[in-house]
């Protein structure tokens, strides 16, 4: 995710890539990977976890992904420890049109940059 400023001054986070709602999908370039939203209702399901990830001050949401398909969120990327993994998920959970969480997030170890996964 990345921070962006909205025309009205405010900060959200948006999808890593080129992604605009109403698209079919975006690019993440991080990954070179495509992910599809499927829809406008898709879009707006992303936007809305983005920006609650976003407003949770317990949470670094800089390097979470979100795809949606079909009302099911899956959650991709790195996060510091298993509270913010935690966080994240609730977060999705709560948005209106979310059916289910998918949570693919793996938890940092500190040291040599390497990742544990928790399932």
């Amino acid at each position: 995710m990345t921070e962006r400023t909205t025309e009205h001054g405010e900060r959200r986070l948006a999808p890593t890539g080129d992604y605009a709602p109403g698209d079919s999908g975006f690019v993440d370039r991080t990954q070179d990977t495509a992910v599809t939203t499927g829809s406008d209702r898709h879009g707006a399901i992303v936007e809305a976890i983005s920006n609650a990830l976003m407003e949770d001050p317990a949470l670094d949401a800089s390097a979470i992904k979100i795809a949606v398909e079909n009302g099911i969120v899956i959650l991709t990327g790195m996060v510091t420890d298993a509270a913010e993994r935690s966080r994240a998920e609730d977060c999705a959970s709560r948005t209106t049109g979310v059916t289910q969480v998918q949570n693919r997030l793996q938890t940092r170890i500190s040291g040599e940059g390497s990742v544990m996964t928790q399932a």
